[in-house]
């Protein structure tokens, strides 16, 4: 049994399971001989085994060097990208939440809405994105996002009442719509299995930073140079994106051989591949050689196509993918509810980002009136103990995501189970409690700004450590419907959090802050609790997925 993790009697390789130390002192002989054959890391990582194993395509994405190797994955500024322009246009309007108020003369919950509906329409477009990355690729739809985000922030300058606010905002979802959903299938299409957990890490960097980092200047630029020059400055930014996108992000969906996906099928294919690498090599042990007449053939080398270039490489379409035209990629999304780690997943990435929303919902109408009475430069200097926190989740998880795997399959015999990436679930719980409980008793008990932008940190940390835990632990699990699951996610979370908008400014007021905080760091424990049976059956459960598949 694998450290805690109960074993599938009718499938004790599930998708997910692969040999990733070969120098771990449990390794069976055979194993050995056989992985030294395959690719491997380089320096610190020449132990490790590359998961998957990258083809002889130079064209393949785990193959890319040089420029786009710097530029698109060993910096991972395609995923940052995503998730920044994501995460910037939810959260900038939160610091003049106060002045819409005042402004279309609405209440602080039709103002949320601004936001709620954005949730929403991002929920339903969701599906779309899913079924159109599956049969276009992902770049296709990606710019076509890209533009559409960038027409609804264009639109936002120049509108004037809350309706063509709201209808902006719409627009602008439908934009984002890839980003939210797609994000974690980057790093899976772009990454080895040793380099995703370091690699989710520096892609949620933007949810810890730029996420707050985005409130507090929007707030600054409103107070000092107006609101229209802060939806400029949006549209600046989204265009800047949307440029480098266009001009730097190639395609990254790529149909590699199966042979070398290692990660996602219940065959162990070790012996085979192994063998074809020797034959590359120009190795065959005897047994492996074949005779024709007594006469050895020469090795079957693969065929290796040739490298395109830079401008072919950022193509905007790269054709149909007409196999993938079906019923069950039409409702790909629908079938994973049914899969216990997606609930938990819902749960675990979802409820958290729901909450952390609610709280920027908040801020304004705390802070925003009397007896503090901010301006929105002031709001949005409340993000700075987020930002701080947010950080510090991130470089705890970039620093010890990967090595904590990586020691965890040492001494499972070198076998890698995704379940070794949910123990960042501690931390996440220590956090949430302690963020969630310490900002509502410190707005009842009146402790000011400071106290409560410093326990805002908590939850934000608590909001990383939750997106890092489900996005690894889900994409090393199911690599091949990484996408679908995220989209799965995103419409939880964002349906929920549409409702949650409904009533969360009128909670407040009603029960208090101390009562709904409450609320939300108990079901933090509850929801954290729930990754047990998830490691101790996990295994058991990608097995039956990987049945029912």
């Amino acid at each position: 049994m694998a450290i805690g993790l109960l074993e599938s009697k009718k499938n004790p390789h599930p998708p997910g399971t692969v040999l990733l130390a070969d120098n771990a002192s449990g390794i069976e002989n055979t194993e050995a001989v056989i992985s030294q054959r395959l690719k491997h890391g380089t320096g610190k990582n020449a132990h490790i085994v590359l998961v998957p194993q990258p083809s002889y395509d130079p064209n393949d994405p785990l193959e890319r060097a040089l420029f786009l190797d710097t530029l698109a994955e060993k910096e991972p500024i395609y995923p940052k990208l995503t998730i920044t322009k994501n995460w910037s246009i939810w959260s900038f309007l939160v610091t003049i939440a106060f002045n819409l108020v005042v402004k279309y003369n609405k209440s602080f919950t039709a103002v949320s809405l601004l936001t709620g509906y954005q949730l929403l329409t991002v929920a339903f477009c969701g599906f779309l994105v899913s079924l159109a990355t599956k049969i276009f690729g992902k770049r296709p739809v990606l710019i076509l996002c890209s533009m559409i985000g960038l027409a609804g922030s264009i639109w936002l300058i120049y509108a004037d009442t809350y309706s063509s606010t709201l209808g902006a905002r719409i627009l602008q979802s439908v934009g984002v719509s890839f980003y939210e959903g797609v994000g974690f299938g980057l790093i899976a299409d772009l990454y080895f299995v040793h380099e995703r957990g370091a690699r989710i890490g520096a892609f949620l960097f933007p949810l810890g930073a730029f996420n707050v980092m985005c409130p507090l200047l929007s707030g600054v630029v409103a107070k000092n140079l107006g609101i229209p020059r802060m939806f400029k400055h949006n549209a600046i930014f989204a265009g800047i994106a949307s440029a480098i996108i266009i001009l730097f992000i190639p395609e990254t969906a790529y149909k590699r051989d199966s042979i070398y996906n290692i990660d996602v099928t219940s065959i162990e294919h070790l012996g085979e591949l192994a063998a074809k690498e020797a034959e590359a090599g120009g190795e065959k042990e005897p047994e492996q050689i074949e005779t024709v007449a007594g006469q050895q053939t020469q090795p079957v080398l693969p065929v290796v196509p040739d490298k395109k270039t830079y401008l072919q490489m950022l193509k905007p379409w790269s054709g149909i993918r007409r196999e993938e035209i079906t019923i069950r990629t039409f409702f790909g999304p629908l079938k994973h509810v049914i899969n216990p780690a997606v609930l938990w997943s819902f749960l675990t990435q979802g409820a958290i980002s729901v909450w952390t929303v609610a709280v920027s919902f908040l801020l304004a109408q705390i802070f925003a009136v009397p007896p503090y009475n901010y301006n929105p430069a002031q709001v949005g200097y409340l993000y700075g103990g987020a930002m701080v926190g947010g950080l510090l989740a991130e470089i705890f998880c970039i620093l010890l995501n990967d090595k904590a795997a990586k020691i965890l399959a040492r001494r499972n015999g070198g076998v890698y189970e995704p379940e070794f990436q949910l123990w960042i679930i501690v931390p996440k719980l220590i956090t949430g409690v302690i963020g969630f409980f310490g900002f509502g008793s410190s707005i009842v008990a009146g402790k000011g700004p400071i106290v409560a932008s410093m326990f805002y940190g908590f939850i934000t940390a608590s909001l990383i450590f939750s997106h890092v835990a489900s996005g690894s632990y889900m994409t090393d699990a199911f690599r091949n419907d990484s996408v679908e699951i995220f989209i799965d996610v995103m419409v939880f979370k964002n349906i929920l959090s549409y409702v949650f908008s409904l009533f969360i400014n009128d909670w407040v007021t009603k029960d208090g802050p101390t009562r709904v905080f409450n609320i939300l760091w108990a079901l933090q424990i509850v929801i954290a609790f729930l990754s047990i049976p998830l490691y101790v059956f996990g295994k058991k459960n990608r097995a039956w997925i990987h049945s029912q598949n």
